[in-house]
């Protein structure tokens, strides 16, 4: 089953033969794992292709967002670049509610997007502050049924590209760094309920300054 909860029967279809547990998709995958490696493979070739257009003054919008999620997956899923039709929530919260995403997004692009984007030029702390705060935003919207997450950590990177920083090196992916993934989680719920994201700025602040030593 999916990790997000999703109520009323409104889910989208998923992929015949996947016991519930793929969405259907253009490739006609069925199962979990085979799905995640075409994901994977499909975020390198996206983000290598971006490289050419996300130009250092290039300012943050909802279309762009759109954009950087249809050129991820629009090979895998028609509804790829389109804001999700259906409610979600993960665990003890409750993601923005699909009629106001749009509304939403308008909103993340005129009062964060706007101002704290290009991110060339500026602090690293000023940097990790603006990661942060868009970071924690964007997850709370989830504007797309899939991607959500991994789109958030791209855009994350993107805005460090800028600043002449490398893509933070995350902890959060691998299976066996679970600690890793709930100190970031808690971090997230910190920036959802209380609106504060100072721990959330810490942890890219580290992740950033991991990739620059490994670089």
């Amino acid at each position: 089953m999916s990790k997000y909860e999703v109520p009323g029967g409104e889910d989208e279809q998923f992929e015949p033969g996947s016991n519930r547990t793929v969405l259907k998709n253009k490739l006609g995958i069925t199962s979990p794992d085979a799905m995640a490696v075409a994901k994977t493979d499909a975020l390198l070739d996206a983000q290598a292709g971006a490289v050419e257009w996300f130009e250092d003054t290039r300012r943050l919008s909802a279309e762009v967002v759109r954009r950087l999620h249809r050129e991820w997956l629009g090979k895998i899923y028609d509804f790829a670049g389109e804001y999700r039709q259906v409610n979600m929530s993960k665990a003890d919260i409750l993601l923005c509610a699909a009629p106001y995403i749009a509304d939403q997004m308008k909103q993340l692009e005129t009062h964060l997007f706007a101002k704290f984007t290009p991110c060339k030029g500026i602090a690293f702390d000023d940097l990790c502050e603006r990661i942060a705060r868009i970071h924690a935003e964007l997850l709370l919207i989830h504007p797309f049924r899939e991607g959500n997450g991994r789109l958030a950590r791209w855009i994350a990177g993107l805005m460090a590209m800028q600043a002449g920083k490398p893509t933070p090196k995350y902890y959060i992916e691998r299976s066996d760094l679970d600690a890793k993934r709930q100190e970031y989680f808690a971090a997230l719920r910190k920036g959802y309920f209380d609106q504060d994201v100072a721990d959330l700025k810490l942890l890219f602040a580290s992740w950033i300054r991991d990739a620059e030593r490994n670089a």
